[in-house]
């Protein structure tokens, strides 16, 4: 099972899509539980949704493109300058395909807090407590 940490941040993205307003995707959670062992399947939906961040096709993911692909999961407009900064960790102003692809499966399948990836989405409130 999933500890605390990868459940709240994926769960903070898919709050807009909370129908009910019951502040819960179980469905999703359950997944989450599953995905440290699912890196493959990680890897590939990261090569597929890189290709549709990657507008221009110029094999690298631009900030201005990283905020659409933020701007169009969340919905809102957000402002992610800041982000961008933490996920691009050689300081270049892009994302290449392998430096996204590790970020997204940090994301995904990854727990720890410390990570660039943990950010793909945006800054989200880390728990105070992890449970195991």
């Amino acid at each position: 099972m999933a500890s605390e940490f990868p459940r709240r941040k994926i769960a903070g993205i898919f709050t807009p899509m909370d129908a009910d307003d019951n502040g819960y995707l179980d469905e999703v959670l359950l997944v989450v539980d599953r995905l440290g062992a699912m890196t493959e399947s990680v890897v590939g939906t990261a090569e597929a949704m890189f290709e549709a961040v990657d507008e221009d096709a110029d094999g690298k993911i631009s900030s201005a493109e990283y905020r659409q692909l933020v701007e169009a999961w969340t919905g809102r407009d957000t402002e992610t300058d800041e982000v961008f900064g933490l996920l691009d960790v050689n300081g270049d102003r892009h994302l290449s395909r392998e430096e996204f692809s590790e970020l997204w499966t940090e994301f995904w399948a990854g727990d720890n807090p410390q990570a660039p990836g943990s950010w793909v989405f945006g800054r989200f409130e880390l728990p105070t407590t992890a449970h195991s």
